[in-house]
């Protein structure tokens, strides 16, 4: 049997970043069609049902100060140049 994969622990966030994470989600919670839910210690930002962003609220993935965005794929084009 194949040996389970470690999670990645999280690492508690610092009072700073816990600050600058509350006023980027005063800001985002502004935009149109957003949704913000707490899970997991971070603020997960939604837009319809997908989860673009997750900021840190009491915990962050690899490093104290991480913040999670997902990106569409680049397209050719952008690729090229």
């Amino acid at each position: 049997m194949a040996d389970k994969q470690r999670r990645s622990e999280m690492k508690p966030v610092s009072e700073s970043v816990r600050q600058w994470a509350e006023a980027l989600r005063a800001e985002i919670e502004q935009w149109p069609a957003v949704r913000i839910r707490r899970s997991f210690g971070m603020t997960l930002v939604y837009r319809g049902e997908v989860v673009f962003a997750a900021l840190p609220l009491t915990r962050a993935l690899h490093a104290e100060d991480a913040i999670m965005l997902k990106f569409e794929r680049e397209s050719a084009a952008m690729t090229k140049r």
